[in-house]
């Protein structure tokens, strides 16, 4: 599982991804619409018409993949925008415990898992 994850890692189109305008609103409502058909409970509070140059497929897996995590530990998420002059900030909110202080480095590093339990149960190799 590890050897496929780390190939799909190597695989990744991310590194050549062209940048592109996306309406960042229907990006996470879209987001939100394919979780709840899945059964996960998302939402999404994002304003009208805010455009953002960014790689949308690299977004948009990333915002999936912590709105997944969040809905798995914490029974639901909450995708929150806020913008600013200087900045676009994407808030993913859950009901779950978090991430201890001591452990919030560690979650960056890849192949880190921060779920003990090494369980198929609980699947995932740490690449999220």
């Amino acid at each position: 599982h590890l050897t496929e994850a780390t190939l799909t890692l190597a695989r990744d189109d991310s590194f050549t991804e062209k940048s592109d305008i996306v309406d960042l609103s229907s990006l996470i409502e879209g987001i939100c619409d394919d979780l709840n058909d899945a059964g996960i409970d998302a939402t999404a509070n994002v304003e009208r018409g805010l455009n953002l140059m960014c790689r949308p497929h690299s977004l948009r897996r990333a915002i999936r993949n912590l709105a997944e995590n969040g809905a798995k530990y914490g029974s639901r998420a909450r995708i929150i925008v806020k913008d600013s002059e200087t900045a676009i900030r994407i808030l993913i909110d859950d009901d779950g415990p978090g991430i201890p202080d001591d452990q919030i480095e560690k979650a960056f590093q890849p192949f880190v898992r921060l779920e003990g339990s090494r369980s198929r149960e609980t699947g995932g190799s740490g690449l999220g």
